[in-house]
């Protein structure tokens, strides 16, 4: 018989969303430095890509993580339809 307090715990979502918006996170930040890299001439390509990998790393960052989040909150604490969200 298997004793029910060494079962594996059940999966929880929130930990490996979690994870996911580290994980975006860091990402982010790493194109971020490797567009900084490109712009200061560190790594050879076309300063353009670099500039522009800096500006998705700081989208991601900033927007990507908060799409995320606000696509994954529960039912229960979003507003309801027709409710004013500006308070």
């Amino acid at each position: 018989m298997v004793d029910p307090k060494l079962s594996p715990p059940d999966h929880d979502p929130a930990a490996s969303r979690f994870f996911i918006l580290t994980l975006l996170r860091f990402a982010s930040v790493g194109a971020v430095m490797l567009g900084i890299a490109i712009s200061y001439g560190a790594i050879a390509a076309p300063k353009w890509l670099g500039i522009v990998l800096g500006v998705i790393g700081i989208g991601m960052f900033y927007f990507g993580t908060r799409r995320l989040a606000r696509r994954w909150k529960s039912p229960d604490t979003l507003p309801p339809e027709g409710e004013n969200q500006s308070r």
